[in-house]
């Protein structure tokens, strides 16, 4: 029964709001006059920090956030540096053997080992399936690498994560940040608690993008990579970090500093990307303005918690009791978690 409803409701409803949706569309189309940033929009720059602080969840200023960009960047780019002094030949055997390195890439297998390995730095969760789903071909090129169904608040023990096999190329920490211990570990451990469901109706996207980016990070420290070991580890979580730094920055410079196109080009130009990549990214931070500062600056704000908490915590320190604190909490902004960390110490 609900299946025949389903079917009808879609027909005789869903397509034909998009079929409308799409007139009105190609009637607008032609209309935009800025083809550049908020900068551009009156009261731009105003709108932008406010979106920015809901996108982060973080009281820092635009300013600090700057230079919290730069300030990475810089410390990522000596560190590479650094490793390519200590092995000469390390980043062109990076970029030429990564497809080598042995990887089981059986999405569920690789589920189960993550799953595995987190227990000594993670609290338990509740068990639950999660079935692996692949995008339609025809939606490949639109859709992220992979991604994370958020379930019902009254059915959160069956999960589900699609992956796009045209754009993930490594499962392990695509899998981190989606399942273990990333946004399905963080969604099934905080709806077992029962809090109050007001709070499944507040949203939160730098706890929760900036905490399936930590774990993605961390996740390269409990990786079996035969070949580069150590290595390579520090390789992923430095380019990782930098690639997050630099779209991060140009998406502030892009919506607060007034950057235009040009000013893209050249910035990445200094890094070492063309223009068609700087127009890439030019066009996605237009699309989508702060979208990179949750995953970013979500982030940091995680690792400069987990700083505080260690001089906080001195010899009761442990990282398992750091995560269980910012699990324990749910999505929230980042003042918030402070305060309840430093309470209950």
């Amino acid at each position: 029964k609900y299946c025949r409803e389903n079917k009808k409701l879609i027909g005789t409803k869903v397509l034909p709001a998009y079929e409308k949706l799409y007139s009105h569309l190609q009637a607008l189309n032609g209309n935009g006059k800025n083809e550049n940033g908020l900068y551009y929009y009156k009261n731009g720059k105003e709108y932008y920090k406010v979106l920015v602080a809901q996108k982060t969840g973080s009281d820092k200023t635009i300013e600090e956030m700057i230079e919290i960009s730069d300030r990475s960047i810089e410390k990522c780019l000596r560190k590479l540096i650094k490793l390519q002094k200590k092995y000469p030949n390390i980043i062109n055997e990076y970029r030429n053997h990564k497809k080598n390195i042995k990887i089981v890439q059986n999405p569920q297998n690789i589920l189960n080992k993550l799953r595995q390995k987190m227990v000594k730095y993670y609290p338990k969760a509740p068990k639950v399936s999660c079935k692996i789903k692949y995008v339609h071909k025809t939606m490949e090129e639109y859709t992220s690498p992979a991604f994370y169904m958020v379930p019902e608040i009254d059915s959160y023990k069956e999960n589900v994560i699609y992956i796009n096999k045209a754009q993930t190329a490594e499962l392990y920490p695509t899998l981190a940040h989606e399942g273990y211990p990333g946004h399905l570990y963080q969604n099934v451990y905080y709806a077992a608690r029962n809090d109050d469901p007001v709070r499944d109706l507040l949203d939160y996207p730098g706890y929760s993008e900036g905490y399936a980016t930590y774990v993605e990070v961390f996740s390269y420290s409990m990786m079996d990579a035969e070949g580069y070991g150590d290595i390579y580890q520090q390789m992923n979580m430095e380019m990782y970090e930098y690639n997050l730094a630099l779209c991060s920055r140009v998406d502030l410079g892009v919506h607060y500093e007034g950057w235009k196109k040009k000013d893209v080009r050249a910035y990445l130009r200094s890094f070492g990307m063309d223009d068609s990549q700087a127009d890439e990214l030019f066009q996605m931070i237009i699309e989508n303005p702060a979208n990179y500062l949750s995953y970013y600056i979500g982030y940091q704000e995680f690792y400069e918690l987990l700083t505080d908490y260690k001089k906080m915590a001195g010899n009761k320190y442990s990282l398992k009791a750091y995560h269980t604190e910012i699990l324990d909490a749910g999505p929230c902004s980042f003042d918030i978690l402070r305060r309840r960390i430093e309470s209950n110490l």
